[in-house]
């Protein structure tokens, strides 16, 4: 039959249905968009106010429809237009270009998290215990290595050949890493804590047996950082008593002069010892302070509201009761550490530098410098929980 009727065309139907279909896609394609953004900007507010973490947030984002995730060190970035496929053909720097880009600072995020709470109070603990403890240790790694000497002696000629500073010698070690370090331990401890006691409530503080364990668990795992940073601070203390003349070196120096002379594994000498000293060590570490503070402020575990004068006395306490508990084994790891190619008297292993200690000093030897490690020990860990607690605060108050 012919198309045609009075010479002319008959319109085709179908162009408009084509039309209005496509229509309706691009209204649902447009109306799918806006509610894509509306979800990712209602995930965003709840990341930058805690309620997400990155992973919670990742997983939450990855469930929208066409939306590709990727997280960096120092940047979460998410983008609706692009899909996974695609950005995998692409880095971070091709993306943005494609697409408008929603960023999420890092440090927001990571301080919104307890861990990240803990892991920056503990840093500010640990740099104030360094700086207001590491005299007081330089004179107890001096009188641990053998040189029979008072305090008053010892401070007078380390001061006299190198004037004050000189008792600050080997600071730079433990100061390096002390943010980790400490991090380490106080994230450690609140995790084993709480993993022990996992059927009481986090609003709950955790029993003193949970406190204790968690504390030696953390103990353990921080001997693994401490013993190359202890070995190579202990080796700088001690370089003036033992060689006068020798000229003055650092940190990074006598670190490649022990790898150079013991491989990467001499940075380890002493790791068996310091487990046996830490573990411990730092379970009665956490629970004196957990036991102090409640009964210097009782009911500030649940409230969190004690003075500044029961944190500087629990973490004094703290630090008496860790190391009188293992100041005999802290001697021997001192003594056995500081050996070098040059030293007079030889160790084969930590058993034979008790017996040789022993037979030549006699047993006063393993309590020697006891009396200013516990005075070191009270106001290094006063000032480390005083420290603490005061940025945990802050950061908290500041957070909300």
């Amino acid at each position: 039959m012919s198309s045609k009727q009075g010479g002319k065309a008959k319109p085709l139907k179908q162009p408009k249905a084509e039309k209005k279909e496509y229509d309706e896609i691009d209204k649902a394609n447009i109306q799918k968009k806006k509610d894509e953004e509306k979800a990712l900007k209602e995930l965003r507010a709840k990341a930058q106010k805690g309620a997400l973490g990155g992973a919670g947030l990742k997983k939450s984002l990855q469930g929208q429809a066409n939306c590709t995730v990727q997280l960096s060190p120092q940047t979460l970035m998410f983008h609706p237009l692009c899909s996974p496929a695609a950005s995998q053909k692409h880095d971070s720097a091709t993306i943005m270009e494609l697409s408008p880009v929603y960023e999420m600072d890092f440090w927001p995020e990571f301080l919104a998290s307890s861990w990240g709470k803990e892991f920056v109070a503990g840093g500010f603990g640990g740099v104030a215990g360094v700086v207001a403890g590491h005299p007081l240790d330089t004179i107890r790694i001096i009188q641990q290595s053998g040189i029979k000497r008072s305090t008053f002696n010892i401070i007078r000629n380390v001061t006299a050949n190198g004037g004050m500073f000189a008792l600050y010698r080997g600071m730079g070690a433990p100061l390096a890493s002390v943010t980790f370090q400490n991090a380490l331990v106080f994230q450690c401890y609140a995790t084993f804590s709480r993993a022990l006691d996992s059927f009481i409530p986090a609003t709950k503080p955790p029993s003193y047996e949970s406190v204790a364990l968690g504390g030696t668990g953390a103990g353990a795992i921080q001997s693994f950082v401490v013993t190359p940073i202890e070995l190579i601070k202990i080796r700088l203390q001690l370089q003036k008593q033992t060689k006068p003349n020798q000229t003055k070196t650092g940190p990074s120096t006598v670190a490649k002069h022990i790898i150079r002379t013991n491989g990467w594994t001499g940075l380890f000498r002493g790791l068996t010892i310091t487990l046996i000293r830490d573990a411990p060590s730092y379970g009665f570490y956490f629970l004196t302070y957990e036991y102090a503070r409640e009964k210097l402020h009782p009911g500030c575990r649940s409230s969190g509201e004690e003075s500044w004068m029961t944190m500087l006395v629990a973490g004094g306490l703290a630090g008496f009761a860790s190391w009188v508990c293992c100041y005999p084994v802290d001697v021997v790891k001192t003594r056995f550490q500081a050996q070098t190619t040059d030293s007079p008297v030889k160790y084969a292993g930590i058993v034979d530098c008790f017996r040789k200690s022993v037979r030549n000093d006699g047993t006063g030897v393993l309590f020697r410098g006891l009396g200013s490690t516990v005075f070191r020990a009270f106001i290094v860990n006063g000032s480390v929980f005083t420290a603490y607690e005061t940025a945990l605060r802050f950061i908290s108050n500041n957070g909300q």
